[in-house]
């Protein structure tokens, strides 16, 4: 059988399954990865980093990057179809079947695009310019940095601000609330009724309880329409000083608008796909993650950008190669939603998880059993545990109130 060509866009949380499941199910085929980063970043673990102890002696930069960035090399490292390639997508022609980097020309046979997404700032006046996002390892390490000195200013108050109520908002300002702070105010923002829109009531107001309980200020229906150097403007609000605003309020899918010939971008930047997460006119190209429109049918919504579904829409992805290449039927893609975990400051979390409404300590140790899950799910079993347990170290050292159940 002729080798099949699988080039891979992005090594985020779909191109990194696709990957694994396609050198799996197609040992004979030459599959490469293009990411601009020789590193795999554990994004759920980003609010961890931008939070960490200002102590150096106990919490070091490099130990902050080695929690969150897992090398490509040790992922596929022992997978002898799978290179990987350090480069920047530079174009993508669906005619000849070719992707250009910055260094080279590529062609293949069946093509996944999963290049993630950018901070969506939604064209909102003075954002880019005021606003520090909180997308990658770079954002979080520059955002703890800002904080210790913002935090340091003990002569004056301070105002920190938090744009979005979403799972990042939330889990970033409950973190935010337990570090040495004694002259400064947390302030979460977000423009609709309610945080963490989409979750269950009873999640809803659980947070919200936490989050007031550590002190942080819950702003709801403040729509932001401009910022400047000192003030933020909502609608139909007084404008809020601040001195340091993180901004977690959304994402948009990485731009390839004119970078790909022949496809129509949504207005988040987002490729439409069909039912098997390819393309209508070209069906050996595939898109997944925060990348792919896909629509589910049973609920008439788009599926949301997140990692759980980059991961399953992989899986899908990678079997539907598999079968395509078989001249096989294709799979229709079935989005799982499954149970939610979100950290609430401490060793807090809440859960609907087997239908049960949990909060509490047990429910933090849920989410450590995630993240080990899903390390094991992509590395070699020796480099698991103590990846995690580094990043545990990390992530609890703080003043006497972190750490504990608070």
């Amino acid at each position: 059988m002729e080798k099949p060509e699988i080039v891979i866009l992005g090594a985020g949380f779909g191109g990194v399954r696709t990957a694994l499941d396609l050198s799996s199910r197609l040992p004979f085929a030459l599959i490469t990865i293009i990411n601009q980063s020789p590193f795999h970043c554990y994004s759920p673990d980003l609010y961890e980093v931008a939070t960490a102890s200002f102590d150096a002696t106990k919490v070091s930069q490099e130990a902050l990057v080695a929690a969150i960035n897992l090398p490509l090399e040790q992922i596929f490292g022992t997978r002898k179809n799978i290179s990987f390639l350090v480069d920047s997508v530079n174009s993508v022609d669906l005619e000849t079947k070719s992707v250009l980097t910055g260094t080279k020309s590529l062609s293949y046979n069946y093509l996944v695009i999963s290049l993630g997404s950018t901070t969506n700032f939604f064209g909102i006046e003075g954002t880019k310019e005021y606003a520090h996002p909180l997308k990658t390892t770079e954002d979080a390490l520059r955002c703890r940095s800002d904080l210790e000195k913002v935090f340091s200013q003990t002569d004056k108050p301070t105002r920190v601000v938090v744009a979005g109520g979403g799972f990042s908002g939330v889990e970033l300002a409950a973190e935010m609330s337990l570090l040495p702070h004694p002259h400064s105010e947390i302030v979460l923002l977000e423009a609709l009724p309610s945080i963490l829109t989409g979750m269950p009531e009873w999640s809803q107001a659980e947070a919200l309880h936490r989050l007031e309980k550590l002190g942080v200020q819950v702003r709801t229906g403040n729509m932001i329409t401009k910022i400047d150097e000192k003030q933020i403007y909502c609608q139909d609000k007084e404008p809020l000083g601040y001195d340091y605003l993180v901004w977690t309020s959304g994402v948009l899918a990485a731009n390839l608008n004119g970078a790909i010939k022949g496809v129509e971008f949504t207005k988040k930047g987002q490729i439409h796909t069909s039912a098997c997460l390819n393309l209508a006119g070209h069906p050996e190209v595939y898109v997944v993650g925060d990348m792919a429109e896909y629509i589910d049918e049973t609920k008439n919504t788009p599926v949301p950008p997140a990692a759980w579904s980059a991961i399953s829409e992989g899986k899908v992805a990678a079997l539907n190669i598999e079968l395509a290449i078989k001249g096989k039927p294709l799979k229709k893609y079935s989005p799982p939603y499954p149970s939610f975990v979100v950290a609430v400051g401490g060793k807090y979390a809440l859960t609907n998880v087997f239908g049960l409404e949990m909060t509490g300590l047990l429910v933090w140790w849920l989410k450590q059993l995630i993240t080990i899950h899903y390390l094991f799910s992509i590395l070699p079993v020796r480099a698991v545990f103590s990846i995690w347990w580094k990043g545990l170290k990390v992530f609890t050292v703080h003043d006497p109130k972190r750490g504990k159940h608070v």
